[in-house]
């Protein structure tokens, strides 16, 4: 929706109005905007849903969503407060608009689903300011500061609250260099204050808070187009049938590849989790995802970390959780997806039933692997809590045999006085003599560091050797059956 109206901007900006900034704006300014705000979506053209009128040397922008469902049966329809909200463009020169609105949002919606379950909704937001700048031929800068935000809804038996004291987001588009209709996106959201709490009919209570939540973004050499009516066809078809997957296929080819990188982080303070596999908490706990590289040898890298974690969870027997680590620093890296490869793969052929269609979804994913040739790479695992602090890197890889094989290095700071710990619970939790053996057996393959920590170089191979600091502790599986 965002590119939409920044191109229609473009073209109200680029048309024969050659508007000079402070020029009076003239109503038929107002219905040329409003024509081009609407040239991807005829359907409204007769609407009340878009109103546009000049105010002075502005353009006004009205939305009105309560005239955008008007006719409905109010009998199973009803909704209040959703608009009407002004926009102001006010035209710089030939080639710069700036825009600006400020509002509050106090709305309600009651209907009823296809499947007669009721459907409620309550918002507000006490304030919201969005200001931005559009520059052609192709960028645009929005920053839109919220505050107070409570959201409820309910369908059926399912609930959702979501509160926030604010929300500051940043957001940058601007045309990609290659251009051709690819776009990078650059952007930022800062929550402050939030809580979120969900009830399904037939699941426990799942909460999230934190004091703040910042998420950004920067998506590169995007082909937006294809890329939403991609997400378009597989929200309301999926691939569950031939026709369904040859549409979606045809729309992956003309977008691919979907972006040249991607880098995405978010930071949290204070977070707390509570759900139906366990529950979390932790000081700080920041997330990393990016994807870069050539398109036939792109790396995914995922981060981890975090600080004061706690964490409890059904599936963790007590005695063991007291073992979790209290601090956590983590990257791995999924190294060669090739995607050139994949696509070649993906346009191998007509598709003509079922089996075939999943066919091809594997051997485009074998492709995406580089026929299983994609390398695991631990970069770094630091673990830390009250019994241990642990250091490991390590990757799986194939080997000169094309096998699969995994090499571990282990570090540990003050072995032994993590076994002696170890041993100390065991005295009130007899389980743990299960851990405290397998540390000692441990010790006995280490190598001891001049600090008094313990290494440990491992390798396992795909046929079961297992090989510890150069000395073989097991051999390959077929001799083992074999004895």
């Amino acid at each position: 929706m965002r590119l939409k109206i920044v191109t229609a901007t473009s073209l109200f900006l680029l048309s024969a109005i050659g508007a000079a900034q402070g020029m009076e704006m003239r109503q038929k300014d107002a219905d040329d905007f409003r024509d081009g705000l609407l040239s991807s979506f005829p359907g409204l053209a007769n609407s009340d849903f878009l109103t546009v009128k000049p105010a002075g040397d502005r353009l006004e922008v009205i939305l009105d969503f309560n005239g955008f469902f008007e006719g409905l049966d109010p009998k199973t329809f009803r909704m209040a407060g959703f608009g009407p909200w002004s926009f102001f463009f006010v035209p710089q020169d030939n080639s710069v608009a700036k825009i600006n609105a400020e509002d509050s949002v106090k709305a309600s919606l009651l209907a009823q689903g296809v499947d007669g379950k009721a459907i409620e909704g309550n918002y507000s937001i006490e304030s919201f300011v969005l200001d931005g700048l559009i520059v052609l031929p192709g960028s645009t800068q929005i920053k839109t500061l919220a505050k107070n935000i409570d959201f409820t809804s309910k369908l059926g038996g399912d609930q959702s609250t979501f509160r926030a004291d604010s929300i500051d987001s940043t957001n940058i588009l601007g045309s990609s260099d290659e251009g051709k209709g690819r776009w990078d996106y650059d952007g930022s959201t800062f929550f402050s204050g939030v809580y979120q709490r969900s009830i399904q009919s037939e699941a426990p209570v799942f909460e999230i808070s934190a004091d703040l939540i910042n998420h950004e973004y920067h998506w590169a050499n995007v082909p937006s187009k294809e890329v939403i009516n991609l997400a378009s066809l597989l929200i309301t078809r999926g691939v569950g049938t031939v026709s369904n997957f040859e549409r979606v296929r045809a729309e992956m080819l003309r977008s691919f590849p979907l972006l040249s990188s991607l880098d995405e982080r978010i930071y949290t303070d204070n977070l707390k989790v509570t759900s139906p596999i366990g529950n979390l908490s932790a000081r700080k706990l920041n997330a990393r995802v990016a994807l870069q590289g050539e398109t036939a040898a792109m790396r995914l890298g995922m981060t981890v970390s975090g600080t004061d974690i706690k964490m409890d969870s059904p599936t963790i027997p007590s005695v063991y959780a007291a073992l979790l680590p209290t601090s956590l620093d983590m990257t791995l890296v999924l190294d060669g997806m090739d995607f050139v490869s994949a696509g070649k793969e993906l346009a191998a052929g007509p598709v003509s039933n079922q089996a075939q269609a999943e066919e091809m979804g594997r051997r485009f994913a074998l492709k995406l692997s580089r026929d299983g040739a994609q390398a695991f790479v631990l970069k770094q695992l630091v673990m830390k809590s009250d019994f241990y602090d642990l250091v490991m890197f390590g990757s799986v890889r194939e080997n000169d045999e094309k096998k699969a094989q995994l090499k571990l290095w282990i570090t540990a700071r003050d072995f032994d006085k993590s076994i002696a710990a170890v041993q100390e619970l065991a005295k009130t939790r007899p389980e743990i003599n299960e851990v405290s053996l397998a540390m000692l057996m441990a010790k006995g393959f280490a190598a001891a560091n001049a600090d008094g920590g313990a290494h440990w170089d491992v390798i396992f191979n795909e046929d079961g050797t297992l090989i510890v600091n150069g000395q073989q502790v097991q051999g390959p599986r077929n001799a083992i059956q074999a004895q």
